[in-house]
């Protein structure tokens, strides 16, 4: 607010170094909101109306909306009861649906959201994903901070670094843990994807 731009400008890059330094990856855009980063990601990756993505059952409108805006058909999938997360077997059941219901689509991807802070068990569907061709995007708009081992022997994963999955989005809006009144992030897994979103966040400029 005390800077000469409110929108844009070198507090935004500065503002992607720190989360990208927090990560651990160097692939961040931010942008507007948390349903603009589902979107992004969405599109960076090539979600189209060609194509179904899967989605859980328990979570906020945006994480549907956004490739739904893109034209995509939504499968929705189980939830473990206890967690309301993700899992693998869901998934597996999830991505039976979808080929069954839309077989002349493509299965493109899987949100997968990390619930109040909690962090689904992503090797599994990680593995599940690249088996089957799909990309994994994390809904991580709960789940800023949050890290974990997926196993004892494994080093702590934090969510963001897209160790497990293509892109992970984040949420600044008030209601969550950090916010910047409104605004959004996505970590990437590669670079060009992060380029794609990077153009499509300002209309190609």
């Amino acid at each position: 607010l005390r800077s000469e731009l409110l929108t844009t400008g070198p507090l935004v890059e500065k503002f992607e170094n720190v989360l990208a330094s927090y990560f651990g990856n160097q692939n961040i855009v931010v942008c507007n909101n948390g349903t603009s980063a589902l979107f992004l990601a969405a599109k960076a990756l090539g979600v189209s109306a060609n194509d179904v993505v899967i989605v859980p059952s328990q979570t906020f409108l945006a994480t549907a909306n956004a490739p739904h805006l893109l034209g995509a058909e939504v499968v929705f999938s189980d939830v473990d009861p206890d967690t309301g997360l993700l899992r693998a077997d869901d998934l597996r059941n999830a991505v039976q649906l979808a080929r069954k219901r839309f077989p002349s689509k493509t299965l493109r991807a899987v949100f997968v959201v990390q619930l109040n802070g909690q962090v689904a068990y992503m090797p599994d569907i990680w593995d599940l994903a690249k088996e089957q061709g799909f990309f994994v995007i994390e809904d991580a708009c709960h789940a800023l901070g949050a890290s974990t081992k997926f196993d004892q022997k494994s080093i702590l994963t934090k969510v963001g670094g897209c160790e497990f999955s293509d892109a992970a989005t984040f949420s600044f809006h008030p209601v969550k843990n950090i916010t910047t009144g409104e605004g959004g992030a996505i970590a990437f897994h590669e670079a060009k994807y992060a380029s794609l979103a990077t153009l499509y966040r300002n209309h190609g400029m």
